[in-house]
């Protein structure tokens, strides 16, 4: 019996230790993708098993964790000429991430903006969401900008990388989600996970999407991800606690 309470108290000390080591995790999280004052759009994922590194929580996400298809209300564009629907088609490509540091996780997939009442699409690939360039502020460098042109109107996007930390858009001409008009615009994300790595750590990509038809947007895919421990290893660290406690029992007793 005292050799199995002292393995036991072994297997809590290990648990207690564990946090400067790496860990297995799951989590559960949310994509919001904002494009100026159009109502956002949030899809969601989740993934198990997922390594976590010691020093700065390193991890990676899998590619199509996060994948919606969306269609915006042609009444949105009421008051914005010559464009009448918006089409939303996204599934993330894998990513790795470094908490502060941030990241890359490129979109796959388009969105397709219908013009003229119907009679033009303009197809507009997302794949620089999360692919690389400038943390902040965005900047206008021809490695990082993809223009796209039909029927007269043109539409160039610019973009970053994912950061915890502030993701600034500047030059910003249209409104924006929320109401009232700012040229510059940010969102702040965090890394609010424990040296055990489990938490929450949200990440933001911000793109600068420049039109002829309804000025300077700002744009923003922000990731929210939720860690928690795998089952086996809240039974280890309930199995640990357990055994300490009945060390201590015995103790108070004798």
């Amino acid at each position: 019996m005292r050799r199995m309470l002292s393995l036991l108290g072994a297997i809590l000390a290990v648990a207690i230790a564990a946090p400067s080591q790496a860990a297995t995790l799951n989590y559960s999280g949310t994509a919001v993708f904002e494009l100026g004052a159009l109502p956002a759009v949030t899809f969601t994922g989740s993934e198990t098993g997922v390594s976590v590194s010691s020093g700065g929580g390193h991890f990676a996400v899998a590619g199509g964790v996060f994948t919606t298809v969306t269609q915006l209300a042609s009444s949105l564009f009421t008051g914005v000429p010559s464009i009448d629907g918006l089409t939303f088609t996204i599934s993330n490509q894998s990513g790795t991430f470094s908490g502060g540091g941030g990241g890359t996780m490129p979109f796959a997939g388009d969105s397709k903006i219908t013009l003229l009442k119907g009679f033009a699409t303009l197809t507009v690939p997302l794949n620089l969401v999360g692919a690389g360039g400038p943390v902040n502020p965005v900047a206008a460098t021809a490695s990082n900008t993809l223009t796209a042109k039909l029927a007269g109107i043109y539409i160039t996007v610019t973009n970053a990388r994912f950061t915890s930390n502030t993701a600034q858009i500047t030059g910003v001409t249209f409104g924006t989600t929320g109401g009232g008009f700012v040229n510059t615009v940010t969102r702040t994300g965090y890394d609010n996970r424990t040296t055990s790595h489990a938490g929450r750590v949200q990440m933001v990509s911000p793109l600068r999407v420049a039109t002829n038809v309804a000025g300077v947007l700002a744009a923003f895919v922000t990731v929210t991800l939720d860690f928690v421990p795998e089952p086996g290893t809240l039974v280890l660290l309930g199995t640990g606690a357990l055994g300490l406690g009945i060390i201590g029992f015995r103790r108070r007793r004798s």
